[in-house]
């Protein structure tokens, strides 16, 4: 994309001179260029949620994260969540999540969040170890971009077990 961004402020000088030659198209074109990069520049968080989380929570590696955008698409995961739900590392950024069946359990556990609009604790197992997961939204500074999931293998501020759902 910013090679693109950076050829057509190239376009932009040539082009502007076969018009004319009294106005400078290249300024013009910088300056685009520029609000290109800067919008890059704010989703580019989007896609890393270690940059987004304290790190002195997942430092323990007792928590992992998982990022949705409000379209339910995978955009990243904490490399402890890869080790709890394995099925997690298979997926791309900005793509639905591709197994089918952690997606829908996923997919429900953000839906029960939006109708309730608060955050509950769900428990799940996999293989022989018991996960915790609380669905939150993902904040960039003040604005909403999405859904946070944190997985833990201990209950958080879980003072009654949950119903422990199916294998993942």
């Amino acid at each position: 994309m910013g090679s693109f961004l950076e050829i057509t402020a190239i376009i932009a000088f040539f082009v502007g001179r076969i018009f004319t030659k009294d106005i400078e198209w290249m300024a013009l074109a910088d300056l685009i260029i520029e609000i290109g990069f800067l919008f890059i520049m704010n989703n580019i968080g989007l896609y890393t949620v270690d940059d987004m989380v304290s790190s002195s929570i997942f430092a323990d590696g007792g928590f992992g994260y998982i990022s949705l955008d409000f379209k339910k698409r995978y955009l990243s995961a904490t490399d402890v969540a890869k080790k709890f739900i394995p099925e997690i590392a298979n997926n791309h950024a900005d793509h639905y999540i591709e197994d089918e069946e952690l997606r829908m359990r996923l997919e429900g556990w953000v839906d029960e969040f939006k109708e309730n609009n608060a955050s509950q604790n769900h428990t799940f197992k996999n293989g022989d170890t018991e996960y915790y997961v609380r669905v939150s939204f993902l904040y960039d500074g003040m604005k909403k971009r999405g859904y946070l999931l944190e997985i833990a293998k201990e209950a958080i501020n879980h003072p009654v077990p949950a119903p422990v759902e199916t294998n993942i």
